[in-house]
């Protein structure tokens, strides 16, 4: 039947934020000066609700790969919709780490 995979998610290349929490730069991947970005390959509920979080490409710091799977989990992203019906959908989002420029002045 056509709707035999009416569940399978649906790849997107943009998503639509709802409210997105920054992730928290772990203490010690700023002490190492840590850096990067990290892809994550996220399944997206009807409802906006991110089901599945998965790193698909690391930024080489684990630490920050952990960072950016906990603070995608709690973003809410706007539904997507095919013909007016929400569905699951799938892509892949880029969560930057990016130490600030400012430098410490030393005394």
């Amino acid at each position: 039947t056509p709707d035999e995979d009416v569940d399978a998610p649906v790849n997107i290349d943009e998503v639509e934020y709802l409210s997105r929490v920054p992730p928290r730069y772990p203490v010690a991947a700023r002490r190492a000066r840590a850096e990067g970005t990290v892809y994550l390959r996220i399944f997206i509920d009807p409802e906006g609700l991110p089901r599945e979080v998965r790193v698909h490409r690391s930024c080489g710091h684990e630490l920050l790969d952990d960072a950016a799977v906990e603070a995608v989990r709690r973003f809410r992203f706007k539904p997507h919709r095919v013909d007016g019906v929400a569905r699951n959908v799938q892509a892949i989002v880029p969560i930057e780490f990016s130490l600030s420029v400012r430098t410490a002045h030393n005394h």
